[in-house]
């Protein structure tokens, strides 16, 4: 560098700064007076919030079939964190509104309608993947229950028990008509009020093993009702009375769902080695 040089360069101005430091910051990266990054920091948290809030609906929507009616310890902050994170972000765009608010609006937006749309998509997924999950510790029972041959209706609810036209008690007890601490009992099976559960059992050909073997199968694969048609076994599940699992044995056309359920489904949706799931 030349003597010329050097001294033009010494005889420039310094820049104007805010800074308490000797040297002279470039101007492009001056500190404004007062300048804070809280309300960045604080917008953060909110899209956090929204994200989370998005991410447990999501979360709830797979793991209801699981979670019975406890899904809503998931439903009630998922919606909750949303909706408070949506109303802050609302209020935060039209306050003084500029482009780079809306363009950060964009996204959370997309992602809300992104999570209504496909709700039901989860939902059907998590119900086929809850199904799919019990065929595993149903198929024993199906097998039972079909080369027995000896159990055309099984439902229980706590200690009560409906089993081939016997409505009452699992224990000793004998139903009583007057009772109204039987739940999800079927007023046809009323009439059974002289006889016992042993009674059943014996006239049947069942062992009361045999009988607990399946109650607890049932309990263990989340099913309330065992319903046996020739050459199909169909399980009603217990958090769900709307959804059926269905065996129909190797070579058996599953025609008409009528014939095994009480009611008229909507939905088959096929899971292979003869099950099927059934849903109104």
């Amino acid at each position: 560098m030349s003597t010329a040089d050097l001294g033009a360069r010494l005889e420039m101005p310094a820049q104007a700064t805010a800074s308490v430091a000797l040297v002279p910051l470039p101007g492009a990266r001056q500190l404004v007076p007062g300048a804070t990054r809280a309300p960045a920091n604080a917008m953060l948290w909110v899209f956090v919030v929204g994200y989370g809030g998005l991410a447990t609906i999501c979360a709830a929507d797979l793991l209801a079939p699981w979670m019975g009616w406890a899904v809503a310890l998931l439903y009630a902050p998922g919606v909750l964190c949303t909706m408070m994170a949506g109303a802050v972000l609302g209020l935060y765009t039209v306050w003084k509104p500029t482009e780079r608010k809306f363009r950060q609006a964009v996204v959370p937006a997309v992602a809300l309608v992104a999570t209504l749309a496909t709700a039901e998509l989860r939902t059907e997924f998590g119900v086929e993947a809850f199904a799919s999950s019990r065929v595993t510790l149903l198929a024993p029972v199906a097998d039972q229950v079909m080369r027995s041959g000896r159990i055309e209706v099984l439902a229980v609810a706590g200690e009560w028990v409906e089993l081939n036209g016997y409505a009452g008690s699992r224990r000793d007890g004998f139903y009583s008509a007057q009772s109204s601490t039987s739940p999800r009992i079927e007023p046809q099976y009323e009439r059974s009020a002289s006889r016992s559960m042993d009674d059943v059992l014996a006239s049947d050909g069942i062992s009361r093993p045999e009988f607990d073997r399946l109650t607890a199968a049932m309990r263990a694969a989340g099913v309330d009702r065992i319903l046996a048609r020739p050459g199909h076994v169909s399980f009603r599940l217990g958090q769900n009375g709307s959804t059926y699992l269905v065996y129909a044995r190797p070579g058996q056309p599953l025609a008409s769902t009528t014939s095994y359920l009480e009611r008229t489904t909507l939905r088959r949706t096929p899971l292979g080695d003869g099950w099927y799931l059934l849903r109104r």
